[in-house]
């Protein structure tokens, strides 16, 4: 797996017609080394998040999208500095709990 990027950021409003959104703008070298990633893995103040790399016309560059809930769980408002690692998520990955996949194998699936 590829090594994780750090940095210190700021989530911050983005505004895009009437609506405003939260989000956390990548340092051009960060969104260079995640480049071509669906989705990013990491942690947001040592919180677990899997978020995916965007652009919009409104913004200049590569940001995460940061919603109220996410905000609200990882404990922070925007303007705050955050410290951030993230790594390319591997595509395609969707874990399976132990009993699900106990479930599907006694229902002869697997």
């Amino acid at each position: 797996m590829t090594d994780y990027v750090t940095f210190t950021g700021r989530v911050e409003p983005m505004i895009w017609g009437k609506a405003t959104y939260t989000v956390l703008p990548l340092p051009p070298d960060v969104a260079a080394a995640l480049s071509g990633a669906r989705r990013v893995e990491g942690e947001i103040n040592e919180h677990p998040v899997n978020l995916a790399p965007t652009r919009a016309p409104v913004l200049d560059g590569v940001f995460l999208w940061t919603g109220q809930s996410l905000l609200d769980r990882i404990g922070i408002t925007p303007g705050e500095a955050v410290e951030v690692r993230l790594r390319p998520a591997p595509d395609d990955l969707v874990e399976v709990p132990e009993d699900v996949t106990h479930a599907l194998r006694a229902a002869g699936v697997l």
